[in-house]
């Protein structure tokens, strides 16, 4: 009965959009890459709006896959990314660095996506086939926006005027790339105000209960799931000697 109530708090965590999916991330995300189903790009347009004041415009926070921690290496992320990854052109000034970057993301989505179905990702897929960087720069669709594209921020492919992330087939590919490496569960937390009042204390003091029974729910899920698949590993490798002994291996339970 604990376990259940505590599966149902990380259920409506999860729905509330206070915890993050394993695997997924809320990132900011500035541009956005439209592709048609032969993977060719048609259309770039910006994703800001504007700030509460209207002194400035700001990025939208979208739901993606869980992006890598970069420091200094050649690191890419899948679907979501900056030019030097996603389109292969930067102003830095280091063109063989920014070619390695596009590289290792058309790596990164072929190998994700090889066998993935649906137009989504063949539309993917097709786009790193045929992008070519060097002419990048010459595109009708880039020229307008290059200059703010190259002040930073991450740019999203889209499909059918959706981000390709949210394609069902996409989604369950990254979702399996993704529980390899399973992590805990990431929670957004809001900046503390200068003063809070007892509510606001109080309120705090329940979302931070929740994000612990988040995280205790999601470390017992993952143990229970890896224990089961030890048991079959065990199972598997058991009949397989049998067989070859001769014996026949009782029906598991």
């Amino acid at each position: 009965m604990i376990l259940q109530a505590l599966v149902q708090y990380y259920e409506a965590l999860l729905a509330r959009g206070e915890i993050d999916r394993p695997g997924w991330s809320k990132v900011n995300v500035s541009w956005r890459l439209d592709l048609n189903p032969d993977g060719s790009l048609f259309d770039v347009s910006p994703l800001q709006k504007p700030s509460p004041n209207g002194k400035k415009m700001l990025p939208q926070q979208l739901a993606v896959p869980a992006q890598v921690k970069r420091s200094s290496g050649v690191a890419a992320n899948f679907l979501c990314d900056t030019s030097s990854y996603l389109l292969g052109v930067d102003d830095k000034g280091k063109p063989e660095r920014t070619k390695a970057c596009f590289e290792a993301s058309r790596e990164k989505h072929l190998e994700i996506l090889k066998d993935t179905p649906g137009e989504a990702a063949a539309a993917v897929r097709a786009f790193f086939d045929t992008w070519n960087s060097p002419s990048a720069v010459e595109h009708p669709a880039l020229q307008p926006y290059l200059s703010e594209i190259y002040k930073g921020g991450n740019l999203i492919f889209y499909y059918n005027n959706k981000p390709a992330a949210n394609d069902s087939d996409i989604a369950a590919a990254w979702q399996q790339q993704a529980l390899r490496h399973a992590h805990p569960v990431q929670c957004h937390r809001q900046a503390r105000p200068r003063r809070a009042s007892a509510r606001q204390h109080s309120g705090r003091a329940r979302r931070t209960k929740l994000r612990r029974i988040a995280r205790f729910v999601q470390r017992r899920c993952l143990l229970l799931l890896r224990a089961r698949a030890g048991r079959e590993r065990s199972r598997q490798h058991l009949r397989h000697d049998r067989l070859h002994a001769g014996a026949k291996l009782p029906a598991a339970q």
